[in-house]
């Protein structure tokens, strides 16, 4: 495992445009961790989900599917708690 100096806490995630736009993507959301990212997995399934380990009783998600009162798309991230006394997403 790389020491947690080498592993990034944050994550960037950016949108870029179609074939036919300019090529000038743009940042959609910035995800700050306390703790060393270990993995980040987008959904092969769904589109615009990512789930995020740091090693800890949490997994992390952000998506782009969320609708807001107005009833248009935003995005949205969350922690999820593993209420597991001997789990950790370390290692999956």
């Amino acid at each position: 495992m790389p020491s947690a100096e080498n592993v990034p806490t944050v994550i960037h995630i950016y949108s870029f445009p179609s074939a036919s736009e300019p090529f000038t993507p743009k940042l959609r959301s910035i995800l700050m961790h306390a703790k060393p990212i270990l993995h980040a997995r987008w959904n092969p399934v769904r589109k615009g989900n990512l789930a995020i380990c740091c090693g800890t009783r949490s997994m992390y998600t952000w998506s782009d599917e969320w609708v807001g009162e107005e009833g248009g798309e935003e995005e949205m991230a969350e922690c999820i708690g593993v209420p597991a006394s001997e789990y950790s997403l370390a290692h999956t």
